[in-house]
């Protein structure tokens, strides 16, 4: 992950300062993840932007993040460019890296740049082969097994959805418009969609059966909630134009037409647990349908 993220962008200007490339601008794929747990609101306290979850809270069930002034439980908040970064693994960590070094360097040898802080993307052509990422592809290769989606924590923990297409839209914007060289950018719906609705989505765009299952199983570094804030790139004319339930169905009408994908899932998760990546409450709660 480090190499391919860090040392890869960095091969990238090392090659075009050696060869000496004409070239006219660079757009680097970031991600959400930089701001880790994300931004709250406490109806007592206002915004604040925790730290992540402690492990004997997640070990306990308890899901939502607290006030850390008042205790109370906080409700996500959609997340600005500006706000603090929260580390809280190396995936974040190596895309923090990478694009720190695209607008230093570019700046640095006169080569407009932008990066684009991703929410979680998802549609056609992503890949149905990888088990550990894409929980769009992960979902579905089980669904179309006769398989439940395994959801961790309780299903209702939320991210922002966006489609493929619109990402696309916002990278050719942020090309093609100087006003956008140097800076920072998120891309995401403003939208929160909890994850047990976007499995649930998928199983009526196949017309299966299955429901989406809760374990009491957690990831340690998982965050809550995430949205974006996008006021910055709507400003520059950028908008989303495929919601959740429309992108759901162009992915299931491509993923339909293609032979039954195998499901890799179920073999992945033994290793995830083995290294203690997937957790199991202390004492584990009765499986919920929901």
């Amino acid at each position: 992950m480090t190499d391919v993220n860090a040392c890869g962008t960095a091969r990238i200007f090392e090659v075009i300062r050696t060869r000496g490339l004409n070239i006219k601008k660079i757009v680097t794929a970031s991600s959400q993840a930089v701001y880790g747990e994300g931004c709250y609101k406490c109806d007592h306290c206002g915004l604040f932007y925790p730290e992540p979850r402690p492990i004997a809270q997640l070990d306990r069930g308890e899901w939502e993040v607290k006030c850390p002034k008042c205790g109370a439980p906080g409700a996500g908040a959609p997340i600005a460019e500006e706000a603090p970064l929260r580390f809280s693994g190396l995936y974040a960590l190596s895309k923090y890296f990478e694009e720190r070094l695209t607008l230093t360097l570019g700046r640095e040898w006169g080569i407009p740049a932008v990066a684009l802080r991703y929410s979680l993307t998802y549609g056609p052509r992503q890949s149905l082969f990888n088990p550990y990422t894409g929980i769009c592809s992960i979902f579905s290769t089980r669904l179309l097994n006769g398989l439940p989606p395994l959801i961790y924590e309780d299903g209702r923990q939320t991210r922002d959805f966006v489609f493929v297409e619109d990402v696309a839209r916002a990278n050719l914007l942020v090309l093609e418009n100087d006003a956008a060289n140097y800076r920072v950018f998120n891309v995401g719906t403003g939208r929160a969609t909890p994850v047990y609705d976007f499995a649930s989505m998928l199983r009526d765009a196949y017309g299966v059966k299955v429901d989406p299952l809760t374990k009491g199983e957690y990831r340690p570094m998982d965050c809550r909630h995430l949205c974006a804030d996008n006021s910055k790139i709507t400003a520059l004319g950028w908008k989303p134009q495929v919601s959740v339930r429309e992108g759901v169905q162009k992915y299931a009408e491509w993923i339909l037409s293609k032979p039954r994908p195998a499901e890799y899932f179920s073999k992945a998760e033994e290793t995830l647990k083995a290294l203690r990546i997937v957790r199991a409450l202390e004492t584990p709660p009765a499986v919920s349908k929901h």
